[in-house]
């Protein structure tokens, strides 16, 4: 499962699918785990999506074990690589990863008004 992580890239969408600490879902392809060990280690949900950490920053409150400056430091970088560029606030709400579901799709055919 490794070599498949490693070799491919995920294409996040709603985020349903993708999980948060172990799939490569950044811009640079990496994954969090990878890159923030420490934070790994003290996370207490480590199995859960990018959409439900991200939504209401559930994944702030899986780190609250925070004890040293380096995870300190982690942490903060962690925040600043995380933004959901479906919004101008850059703030995941379920309600945007739903119209991003239908994004270029044509709407329906409104047959009841000819």
């Amino acid at each position: 499962m490794d070599l498949f992580r490693a070799l491919t890239r995920i294409l996040l969408g709603a985020g349903e699918k993708a999980l948060f600490w172990h799939d490569a879902w950044l811009p640079d392809g990496s994954t969090l785990k990878l890159r923030w060990p420490g934070l790994f280690a003290i996370t207490s949900r480590k199995n859960r999506t990018v959409q439900k950490e991200l939504a209401n920053r559930n994944w702030v409150r899986a780190l609250l074990r925070i004890g040293t400056t380096q995870q300190l430091a982690d942490f903060v970088s962690l925040w600043n690589s995380i933004s959901w560029t479906w919004m101008p606030s850059d703030s995941y709400s379920a309600a945007s990863a739903y119209r991003i579901q239908f994004h270029g799709s044509t709407p329906p055919f409104a047959s009841q008004k000819i």
